[in-house]
């Protein structure tokens, strides 16, 4: 199994690499895996996700489909559909958190940093997507309630 990382510019460093809405945060990261394929026991992480933030919502837009039987689900090393619960890669078009019991990674803080990862259910090598997620950093917060 191997992880693939996606990351914009390939950088482990802290903070997410968005604009500031203050202390909201809006990320987003483009995926071909025509240039990045994935077999079915891959992962790839597309976003750092801080200590104290949280994601607020996520949306995931298929641009180009895979053209064979494929999902994906977005998450957390932890929880990998805790985000998105099923991406279909065959429909081009939206899906978004829909707050299923799935989905417990939205509105969760955790007081260590993670990542935001794709958890694919096929191996993709056609697929295009285009990943936003809406993240609030609750920081501020957590230190007033320590």
């Amino acid at each position: 199994m191997a992880e693939h990382d996606l990351r914009i510019g390939n950088t482990a460093s802290y903070g997410p690499p968005a604009q500031t809405l203050d202390r909201v945060y809006y990320l987003e990261n483009t995926i071909d895996f025509s240039v990045n394929e994935m077999a079915a026991a891959d992962t790839a992480i597309i976003f750092n996700l801080p200590a104290y933030h949280c994601v607020l919502h996520a949306m995931c837009q298929l641009t180009t489909s895979e053209g064979t039987t494929a999902t994906i689900e977005i998450g957390t090393p932890g929880d990998p559909d805790g985000i998105i619960n099923e991406v279909n890669l065959n429909t081009v078009g939206i899906t978004s958190s829909a707050h299923h019991a799935d989905e417990d990674v939205i509105g969760a803080v955790s007081s260590t940093a993670t990542t935001i990862i794709i958890d694919p259910g096929h191996a993709l090598c056609t697929a295009a997507i285009k990943v936003g997620v809406l993240i609030a950093d609750m920081t501020p917060l957590s230190t007033k309630l320590a």
